[in-house]
């Protein structure tokens, strides 16, 4: 029974440790993103050219759609998991 708790609470901080990380990661990506990176101005100046040229693209639109999707996905995946414990420690299978 205790290793349960452990594991049960090893597992949490793990999650707590990953979530504080992809956000501190997130807002450190979209700072480089809007502030500092002169291919994202560039591509805001005229951003019709922007969109036909397939590199400018990708770094315009492309990039930061998928990393926004990801991390909507995992912060959405970690209530999830807990449920996920929660079951499997009422069914004694942890």
């Amino acid at each position: 029974m205790v290793e349960q708790k452990t594991i049960q609470r090893n597992t949490q901080k793990v999650g707590v440790i990953f979530n504080i990380t992809a956000d501190v990661q997130l807002l450190i990506g979209l700072v480089l993103y809007f502030f500092t990176s002169a291919i994202i101005k560039a591509a805001f100046q005229d951003f019709g050219a922007a969109m036909k040229t397939p590199e400018i693209r990708f770094y315009a639109v492309e990039h930061i759609l998928v990393m926004i999707i990801g991390m909507c996905y995992s912060i959405l995946e970690n209530p999830k998991q807990k449920r996920l414990i929660l079951t499997l420690k009422s069914t004694n299978f942890l």
